[in-house]
């Protein structure tokens, strides 16, 4: 039995990130807010950190009405420098 730990035996394809982000964008792009935040979380488990993902992440939440949780990840962009800041302070006011 595993001593509690979740144990990842999977080896990502190469640049499935990048594939999951795109697919993302498109995603979002087309209006498809709860499938763009999915595969946006989706590249945040493989430990990418990238602006444009947490910008998706705030404007899907913003989309689906989930307002708080916008706010309180573009409060995180602002507060640890991730993104153009004007672009993340503009979400944040809408």
């Amino acid at each position: 039995m595993m001593d509690g730990k979740k144990q990842r035996k999977v080896i990502p394809f190469p640049n499935l990130s990048e594939r999951l982000v795109d697919k993302g964008l498109e995603a979002l792009k087309n209006k498809q807010f709860k499938e763009a935040l999915s595969l946006f979380y989706e590249v945040l488990e493989l430990g990418e950190e990238r602006a444009e993902i947490h910008l998706g992440i705030a404007l899907c939440l913003m989309e689906l009405g989930e307002l708080e949780e916008a706010k309180s990840v573009c409060r995180k962009m602002l507060h640890e420098d991730i993104g153009d800041y004007f672009t993340v302070l503009q979400v944040y006011l809408t």
